[in-house]
Order: structure tokens, then sequence, then C-alpha cells
């Protein structure tokens, strides 16, 4: 990796990381990585219910801690810019999916505008505000373990994307991976 995206993510699980259990940082390698801690547990194709639930009192946690927004440009602006970009990816996404009859356009459009639109409070978080955020949540990056006897945990690792923004941007890509809104509906 970069040595800037190296700075962020370090940045990012110095910040924030410990609030999803990602890894530790054990060095930084003269090629601008970083040595990270081993996180126990294995990877999902797709959220089951109690997994959606983990994780959405997780996220909760990460989008509540406190921060001071910097960003100079109004997230009501950012949210347009963004909402505009990824109905854009999601029309090549359909064209290509439409052709073996996988992908309905319509539903994803919709549920992209709901949730990047959303007026309403999702968990105790007023949409119109940048909050702490991974931005990068996908099943390749959810680490889920049930060590013996104990409560399903989730550790969230590749924190090299994170930073500030509208909490949709954590509940995009498994929307896009194919996730259904009925599991998501527990994170949310």
């Amino acid at each position: 990796s970069s040595s800037s995206k190296a700075d962020k993510e370090a940045q990012a699980l110095l910040s924030w990381g410990c609030l999803l259990n990602g890894p530790k940082i054990i060095a930084r390698i003269e090629t601008g990585g970083l040595l990270l801690t081993h996180c126990e547990g294995h990877p999902v194709s797709f959220l089951n219910v109690e997994q959606a639930k983990v994780l959405g009192e997780s996220l909760g946690l990460l989008h509540t801690h406190p921060f001071v927004d910097q960003d100079p440009m109004p997230i009501d602006q950012a949210l347009h810019m963004r909402e505009q970009a990824l109905l854009q990816s999601l029309n090549s996404i359909s064209q290509r999916m439409r052709k073996e009859g996988e992908f309905e356009y319509q539903i994803y459009q919709e549920l992209i505008r709901d949730l990047v639109n959303r007026n309403d409070t999702v968990s105790g978080i007023h949409q119109a505000k940048r909050r702490p955020c991974h931005r990068d949540i996908r099943s390749a990056h959810l680490i889920f373990a049930r060590p013996q006897n104990k409560a399903i945990q989730l550790s969230v690792i590749d924190w090299g994307q994170s930073r500030a923004d509208h909490w949709s941007s954590d509940w995009i890509r498994l929307m896009l991976e194919g996730h259904s809104q009925e599991t998501l509906q527990y994170a949310w």
C-alpha cells in the first residue's frame, strides 16, 4: 500500500479501529505499509440476521463516536454528488448484468436513494451530519468469530478509506453486494 494510504489507515485504526475491534498496528514497514495483528475468525459471503445485528451495534458505536467535522464541503452537497456517482455506477453495473437477468436496477436505485436521502433518524444519528465511517464495509472486510459458548464477535479490517462521512457510506457496498434489505434492516 502507498505511504499515504498507510498513513490514513494508521490514523483511522488509532482513532476509531478499537470501536470495531480492528487490527492493532505492530509496526510500520519501510516500503510504506503497516504490519497489523491477525483478527480471529472468518469472513462471510452473506450476512445472517445475527451477524447483521452485531454489525449494526458496532457501526452504531463508530457513527456516534465524538469528533470534530473539519470538511469545508456541506454534507448535503457531498451527498448529492455521491448519489449521482452511485446511480451512474449502478447504471453501468445493471447494463452488464441485465443481459444475464441477475440484476434489478429499479430495486437498487430505490434502495440507494432511500439510504442516501433518508429523512428520519437511524440509530440515533441525524442524517445530515458527518460521522466517523469505515467507508469500505463489505463481506470480505467483516471477520466473524464465535468463541466457545460466547456471543458472536466482529472484527472489521482494511481501514484505508476511513474518514468522516455520512453514515450511509458504510451500507452502500453491502447493498451492492446483494445483501437483502430484510437482513440489513437489522443492522440499521
